[in-house]
């Protein structure tokens, strides 16, 4: 129990809890067991700001907006970080990221011939949500793809440029190709993985990709 009450309610159940790493709000005054509210609740920095008022006032204005509303907190997938490396001889390289319907991700390489692999799945679905409720976006935000002399080509899909539903899988690929001998071909750069709720920003995921072939 938090200590403090709105209109009955227990703080616990309006502001989201603090996590290491999350910083702080401003000092509040108020206190738990001798610790400042900002040790137990997370600033509104790693979400939604709570819009209510608490009745709890620091120097005439209510501390509510300065802590994040429950359950309004962004998160970012296991994946967040990471390098993904492919690297295929002739035909055509592929890293894909996919959204699926029944809640999980996937990051799935292919060098081509029919030889994937599946390098890092698991739930972006937050347990008692619906997918229903979900919108996905994928943007690029440093592609730098490119040939080398003699041929080849590299090419990306987006199935969700802008917030889009997740009726269907939704995926993003990035690819090389190189079908002829002496040709070669690469593309690098950066995805992002934005989950929206309701339309409002849930999840921020980024991930390094560098994809090759060679003929």
């Amino acid at each position: 129990m938090a200590g403090y009450k709105v209109n009955g309610t227990d703080l616990d159940s309006l502001l989201e809890p603090w996590q290491s790493g999350d910083g702080y709000a401003a000092a509040t005054g108020y206190k738990i067991n001798g610790s400042d509210l900002n040790t137990k609740y997370a600033p509104a920095s790693v979400g939604a700001a709570f819009s209510g008022t608490t009745g709890y006032d620091d120097n005439g204005t209510d501390i509510g907006p300065r802590f994040c509303a429950k359950g309004q907190r962004i998160t970012t997938l296991p994946i967040n970080g990471q390098t993904y490396t492919v690297s295929g001889g002739r035909g055509t390289s592929s890293l894909t990221i996919v959204i699926q319907t029944n809640g999980m991700y996937a990051v799935i390489k292919d060098i081509g011939q029919g030889s994937q692999a599946t390098l890092a799945s698991g739930p972006w679905l937050p347990s008692g949500d619906s997918v229903s409720s979900y919108t996905v976006q994928f943007t690029g935000t440093a592609f730098i793809s490119g040939t080398a002399p003699g041929g080849g080509t590299a090419s990306y899909s987006n199935g969700a440029p802008t917030p889009t539903d997740i009726s269907v899988n939704r995926s993003f690929t990035a690819s090389a190709s190189a079908t002829t001998v002496g040709t070669n071909a690469l593309q690098y750069g950066d995805v992002e993985i934005q989950l929206f709720k309701s339309g409002n920003l849930r999840s921020d995921t980024t991930i390094t990709f560098d994809i090759s072939a060679a003929g």
